[in-house]
């Protein structure tokens, strides 16, 4: 309940837990038991990524990837999101791959290893990834082109809730593998049906 909210944001401060401070970031952020404050999200995020909480690093590349209540910094992202993934948080290799695929943020443009980072977080499960992985595979991507693994990727992708448009791009793979697979006859015939 709402009503709720402002005592456990007070038994949050309270509490002698490592993840406290990210707590009390998110608290910050999202208005949980106290007004939204930027800068208190942004102290407090600093804080439990001090005491090495791996989400709150993560969360902190992500402002600074973003300019969420600070400067955009792609620079400092790139560092923080390797210090995610170097503690084991696998997801940030999704976003990690980023930086190497465009080249950014200091990292060398590196298409095969963002093509690597991404078969390793979608490994885990991680949606996005499997994405990201499927259009690797469907336009050669720091891999050899391989349609039919692109169509299983975003099949998957679309079982579990069709993340940005896996089923358009399913769909466009269809009607290429289709077409692919025809004559002109065959072409023809079907149009002079409709």
């Amino acid at each position: 309940h709402e009503n709720d909210a402002p005592k456990i944001f007070n038994s949050l401060q309270a509490m002698q837990h490592e993840q406290k401070d990210l707590f009390i970031a998110l608290s910050y952020f999202h208005g949980f038991g106290v007004e939204k404050d930027d800068d208190m999200y942004l102290e407090s995020l600093e804080k439990a990524c001090s005491k090495g909480v791996v989400f709150a690093v993560s969360e902190l590349a992500t402002c600074y990837f973003k300019g969420v209540g600070v400067e955009k910094n792609l620079e400092r992202a790139f560092e923080l999101y390797k210090i995610s993934v170097e503690r084991g948080f696998l997801a940030d290799k999704c976003l990690l791959s980023e930086f190497y695929y465009y080249g950014i943020g200091g990292a060398e443009r590196d298409p095969e290893l963002a093509f690597h980072l991404l078969r390793s977080s979608a490994t885990v499960g991680y949606i996005p990834a499997m994405y990201w992985l499927g259009y690797c595979y469907q336009y050669g991507v720091g891999v050899t082109r391989d349609l039919e693994k692109a169509v299983s990727l975003y099949q998957e992708v679309i079982q579990n809730g069709d993340y940005k448009d896996a089923r358009k791009k399913l769909e466009t793979l269809s009607n290429q593998s289709i077409l692919g697979k025809l004559n002109f006859w065959e072409i023809f015939r079907l149009f002079k049906q409709r």
